[in-house]
């Protein structure tokens, strides 16, 4: 019997993709564009692994009308949208992809930074205008200021290593702190509360989770 895999959340390209690496008769691939949660069970109940990207959620009660399941990949990072308690209960596995998005969010994490401390959003309005108000449009430099970063996985790494780029002083909190990684881009961990005292700027790259909320 083939491998039932359901895959949600797909565009064209993924299609192909997945078509590409399960190839011949040990897979069996059901394809859906929605959202898990947007289509009927009935069309996927036999499936043993399932694949999900952000918007889909699985929470107790659908898990508990797919009696074949056994492994849930998310095709990100975070796994908040997966009720991760239920999975346990029911013997049902869940990966991840650590170091989705390393880069882009890193980038996006400092344009915001960026655009907040040099007041873009406004600028952009007043150039709109016509009227350009220079002394209310005046923002400041990231350069010298500390920045505080909360999670230092792939992506808080990322961060630390563009921001020291900058010029930016950085101290960080983790769980798990990588004292290593600290030595090597010259940063420092310290408490929660420490860090909310001393940061200019910060930037949170925490996994969304009944603890961290």
């Amino acid at each position: 019997m083939p491998t039932i895999i359901a895959f949600f959340d797909t565009t064209t390209k993924e299609k192909s993709s997945f078509e590409h690496y399960f190839t011949g008769s040990k897979f069996k691939l059901l394809m859906f564009n929605e959202p898990i949660q947007k289509v009927p069970v009935y069309e996927f109940k036999e499936a043993q692994i399932v694949s999900i990207f952000t918007p889909s959620h699985i929470d107790a009660s659908l898990i508990s009308h797919l009696p074949k399941l056994k492994y849930i990949a998310a095709r990100s990072t975070g796994v908040d949208n997966i009720d991760s308690v239920s999975c346990k209960k029911h013997g049902i596995n869940i990966g991840n992809v650590p170091g989705y998005g390393q880069t882009t969010v890193a980038e996006y994490a400092l344009m915001l930074m960026l655009m907040l401390a040099r007041k873009m959003p406004a600028v952009q309005d007043a150039v709109k205008s016509g009227h350009i108000p220079y002394k209310k449009l005046t923002g400041f430099t990231l350069h010298g200021k500390t920045l505080g970063v909360i999670g230092t996985g792939k992506i808080g790494m990322s961060v630390v290593a563009v921001a020291k780029a900058l010029g930016m002083h950085v101290v960080a909190h983790d769980p798990f702190p990588n004292e290593e990684l600290a030595k090597k881009y010259a940063f420092s961990y310290v408490g929660i509360d420490d860090l909310f005292r001393g940061a200019d700027v910060v930037s949170l790259h925490a996994p969304l989770t009944p603890r961290t909320k």
